[in-house]
């Protein structure tokens, strides 16, 4: 196994405009240079969020679609009349033709006519309905939102609360989604998702990096989460939080089915076979589409605590449809627990392991702490 094996690879998009035909020539460089280069995390921000949700759910070749649109829908402009672009690049100084894409773009803008007509009602300058049938043409949801292999996350401002919201392909993003992550005013207007409007995610931050490392910290996929903890730590200052999600292994239907089987439903057993078939795959690093770490509550607050952190908050991601079967074994270990000296209760995390969060949790624990103001030396 190579060295930079058990490391998982972020793409981090930033916002800037044409600063995303820069981003759609590194990122073509990287996979021409790593054929079977598969990101666990694409994050993106403004056009950095179209880059990369084209990336991650492109109908066709997703490189040979990114290098289209920047070179067709998204450099031509196209809100004139064919006859008057032929009039204009005839007769306009090619210095001020510079300028032409402020009338409009071919895929991603052209202006509003009531701005036209009048400009102190308009609440922008332009509308996005290129935007939004580029977006259709060369982007299939269902692939996006169904790959397994890259989680895709983008961010936007949500306009009533000023907060920094990011929205992912694992709880499903729509056009509207992507669109709100690159509604920049004044140009662009606010773009609805839902009950509530969203402005460009740049305008609180550009360089989407938390969104990249709270999609990494997936310890179950790394072969040695206390680095990973430790490294968290490190770059943290006293005081910073930490959001840890994990898989339940210990929720009464996972340690049922642990003591039936020998094995939970995120850790099954994996042959040889299997093992190759993924490392043919994924280049060598079958830890992105196999859960490699088994981590439960206990394991995962002795690492936290190990570096400093305390736990603020337990959660769940939501109730087991079916925890009702589990109620009398739930109501037995509940009981022998209580029996269990306070002392030792203490010692054990006993009622912690046996909380609504862990023992009636559902497919994810959530674990919310903040590091210490006195670290342990790292």
């Amino acid at each position: 196994m190579r060295e930079h094996d058990q490391y998982r690879t972020a793409l981090v998009l930033q916002g800037g405009g044409a600063l995303g035909a820069y981003e759609c020539g590194v990122v073509r460089a990287l996979y021409e240079k790593r054929p079977q280069f598969v990101p666990a995390v694409i994050t993106g921000v403004s056009i950095g969020a179209i880059n990369a949700t084209i990336l991650a759910g492109a109908k066709g070749d997703p490189i040979q679609t990114l290098d289209t649109v920047w070179r067709r829908d998204f450099t031509e402009p196209g809100c004139l009349p064919p006859l008057v672009e032929a009039w204009c690049e005839a007769l306009v100084p090619s210095k001020l033709a510079a300028y032409a894409s402020m009338t409009g773009n071919h895929g991603m803008y052209r202006i509003r006519p009531d701005y036209i007509v009048d400009p102190f009602l308009a609440t922008s300058i332009y509308n996005l309905l290129p935007l939004r049938e580029t977006l259709s043409r060369v982007i299939d949801l269902h692939r996006l939102n169904s790959n397994d292999v890259t989680r895709v996350s983008l961010e936007a401002v949500n306009v009533a609360t000023s907060e920094l919201v990011a929205f992912n392909n694992r709880s499903g993003l729509s056009f509207e989604h992507i669109i709100a992550s690159a509604s920049l005013p004044p140009s662009f207007p606010m773009t609805r998702v839902g009950s509530d409007s969203f402005w460009d995610g740049g305008l609180i931050s550009n360089t989407p990096l938390s969104s990249a490392i709270n999609c990494l910290e997936e310890l179950e996929h790394i072969e040695n989460p206390q680095q990973a903890i430790r490294e968290f730590a490190r770059l943290l200052r006293p005081g910073g939080k930490v959001i840890v999600s994990v898989p339940n292994i210990l929720n009464i239907e996972e340690r049922l089915k642990w003591l039936l089987y020998g094995y939970t439903s995120h850790f099954k057993p994996m042959t040889r076979a299997q093992v190759e078939r993924l490392r043919a795959e994924y280049d060598n690093r079958e830890e992105i589409a196999a859960h490699v770490n088994p981590i439960g509550y206990s394991e995962l607050r002795y690492i936290l605590e190990k570096y400093g952190f305390q736990i603020e908050g337990v959660h769940r991601d939501k109730p087991k449809a079916n925890a009702w079967l589990y109620w009398p074994i739930v109501l037995l270990i509940r009981l022998i627990a209580r029996l269990t000296p306070a002392a030792k209760r203490r010692e054990r995390w006993t009622e912690e392991l046996a909380s609504d969060e862990v023992l009636l949790g559902g497919n994810t624990l959530i674990v919310y702490a903040r590091l210490g103001d006195i670290q342990r030396e790292i």
